[in-house]
């Protein structure tokens, strides 16, 4: 809320995300950047892959046809600058001093290699969780919230990485 702007309608946005994390042994925090690519898109869930690297849902709010980015990001905090002493940052444009974390694309949901975009996609993809490893190699899955509607599936996603 304090690095956004409110739009007419009372929504908020912005591109700059902060991300908090606390030591398990000591409690102290740390507040990092995540930029999102569209002022339009959302994060979902947080995955930890190891002590600065981690699983994040990027995704835009359609379904269906007209849904443009539902993206699975990895993410590296090692470089990124520790902006917890700063009150308030711009909703668009950074001080170029300030490092955002490092993300690259693990999997684009729409990619149509996978198979899964068209009209049944669902709007919000929102969970990650790790799952059995399968011929030695570690599984990701990823579900759906259909918002409690008893018509809207649940859709379950299993990547094998």
């Amino acid at each position: 809320i304090q690095d956004s702007q409110k739009l007419e309608n009372g929504w908020l946005t912005g591109l700059n995300c902060r991300m908090v994390t606390v030591d398990e042994t000591g409690g102290k925090r740390h507040q990092f950047v995540y930029q999102l690519d569209d002022p339009k898109n959302v994060l979902n869930e947080i995955l930890a892959v190891g002590m600065n690297e981690y699983l994040v849902i990027e995704r835009d709010g359609e379904s269906g046809a007209e849904a443009r980015f539902k993206k699975i990001m990895r993410i590296y905090l090692d470089e990124a600058t520790d902006v917890g002493g700063i009150e308030h940052l711009d909703a668009v444009r950074l001080d170029p001093a300030i490092q955002v974390v490092r993300k690259e694309v693990l999997i684009d949901l729409l990619d149509p290699a996978y198979g899964l975009a068209g009209d049944d996609f669902p709007e919000k993809v929102e969970g990650l969780t790790w799952g059995p490893a399968v011929n030695g190699h570690p599984t990701l899955i990823v579900v759906s919230d259909n918002d409690f509607e008893a018509e809207q599936p649940t859709w379950v996603y299993v990547f094998s990485l």
